[in-house]
């Protein structure tokens, strides 16, 4: 992508850094309730909407379409999984 796009590229980016590393800690999804206050945390101007979505949602699936993350939906909130992690918890990218 160009730097035009690289506000989104940094968030997406960090989208999976967070899926894999809250995976490898606790073994389970991260919540996308808490995930958008992680993402604030290190942006703290982020506004997915800044970013061309309409909400937060919006922007999981499109990641979720490129396959950045593994999205899913429990009765409360979406599921956020880390997409490239083989059995073993070890980071396909990165083999």
């Amino acid at each position: 992508m160009n730097n035009q796009n690289q506000p989104l590229n940094d968030v997406l980016n960090l989208l999976r850094d967070l899926s894999i590393q809250y995976f490898r800690t606790y073994n389970k999804p991260f919540k996308a309730s808490g995930l958008k206050t992680a993402i604030q945390k290190r942006f703290i101007h982020f506004n997915e909407r800044e970013l061309g979505f309409n909400n937060f949602r919006d922007l999981l699936s499109y990641a979720a379409s490129i396959d950045i993350i593994s999205l899913s939906k429990d009765p409360n909130d979406y599921l956020i999984s880390p997409i490239k992690l083989s059995t073993d918890g070890t980071d396909k990218a990165d083999q």
